[in-house]
């Protein structure tokens, strides 16, 4: 193994080694993660983990992913964690019981950014200095 100091997209055209486990944490911008999925995906071996970031909160992974992996035929046992991985297993072909595994969490991830969202909005109603003295007793006592 060794570190390649490059941006992702070009990194990708000069790597021609079979990948085993694949994590993307890049750019937000759904274009540029839509390239990284493109280039970087056919390189994962037939049974290889794929894990890309931000896949809840950011509209460009959470696109991305919603459409490559969740809705897709060659990924297989998706599932999100921590709150904003998409982890899958790429695969020649998944089953129809994969496919429905696969819509069935990202259903379950849908119902959690929703629900996630709507706290967030929620947040925002309180005054700033309650916010911020939240905060400071949430540090303490963690």
């Amino acid at each position: 193994m060794r570190p390649i100091a490059s941006l992702s997209q070009p990194a990708a055209d000069d790597f021609h080694e079979p990948i085993a486990l694949l994590f993307v944490d890049g750019s937000h911008e759904y274009d540029l993660v839509l390239e990284d999925f493109e280039k970087w995906i056919p390189k994962v071996v037939d049974g290889g983990w794929v894990a890309f970031h931000d896949t809840t909160w950011t509209e460009g992974p959470r696109k991305v992913v919603g459409h490559g992996i969740y809705r897709s035929r060659r990924f297989k046992d998706a599932r999100f964690v921590v709150g904003s991985t998409t982890v899958a297993r790429r695969v020649a072909r998944n089953s129809v019981v994969d496919r429905a595994r696969n819509r069935y969490v990202l259903g379950v991830k849908t119902a959690f950014w929703l629900g996630s969202s709507a706290l967030k909005k929620q947040r925002k109603l309180l005054p700033e200095p309650l916010e911020r003295l939240g905060r400071r007793v949430l540090k303490a006592i963690q």
